[in-house]
């Protein structure tokens, strides 16, 4: 049983954990998306342009996500992603303008990083090539699996876009409460400044070492 906890609560396993969340998230949201732009009156053009505009978002909000995850940690770097995406869902489920539809791209196509975050947490926490490999193919499997587990549980238990919304907000708030487990900073700079002060002590004794060989040639001009 402990061993079970101990991997739960790697971060690894939390980073895959979280990924699985939120891709059931906006699986369960997916499916009601046009069909929500199309009763709200959005046209071809309409979601052509949301389409850019969500493109130019997400290229503007990636190097910012990535800059808070490289800065702050991989923590605070999901917690804004997934309250992001939270928002997102809240008001695209309960709009009944076309302006709330163009809000809801906002919080979304911004902050909505949350894989490559993962991935950069699996990156942080694995030792050998080999190791990060297998871990990344994990993620990218649980990604996978939430992207499959979403509409079979909205077929399951949902029945209108309200009902998506409301669940996908529950799954965000989850995914939050996961990245919650996670270190709050995480500096992969620490071992190797670590390691560097490790491999400077060894002087120390050479240099005590040539100190104490000054009397030796003292005593020898001395002879």
């Amino acid at each position: 049983m402990a061993a079970l906890m101990a991997w739960l609560l790697r971060p690894t396993t939390v980073a895959m954990a979280a990924s699985l969340l939120t891709m059931v998230s906006h699986a369960l949201v997916a499916p009601y998306t046009q069909a929500r732009r199309d009763a709200l009156g959005c046209g071809l053009t309409c979601n052509g342009n949301m389409l850019s505009v969500s493109s130019a978002l997400k290229l503007v909000g990636s190097p910012l996500c990535g800059r808070l995850s490289d800065q702050q940690g991989r923590r605070l770097a999901l917690f804004v992603s997934a309250i992001g995406s939270a928002i997102s869902f809240a008001i695209l489920g309960f709009t009944h303008s076309l302006t709330g539809l163009w809000l809801s791209l906002v919080p979304q196509s911004l902050f909505n990083h949350a894989f490559n975050i993962n991935k950069a947490v699996i990156v942080d926490f694995t030792k050998s090539s080999e190791e990060r490999a297998a871990e990344l193919g994990k993620l990218s499997m649980a990604a996978g699996l939430g992207m499959v587990a979403g509409p079979a549980l909205g077929m399951a238990f949902i029945s209108t876009h309200e009902q998506a919304a409301a669940a996908a907000v529950l799954f965000s708030i989850l995914a939050v409460l996961l990245a919650a487990l996670l270190p709050a900073i995480i500096s992969p700079d620490e071992p190797s400044s670590s390691s560097s002060a490790a491999a400077a002590a060894p002087s120390t004794p050479s240099s005590s070492s040539s100190a104490a060989a000054a009397p030796s040639s003292s005593s020898s001009s001395a002879a």
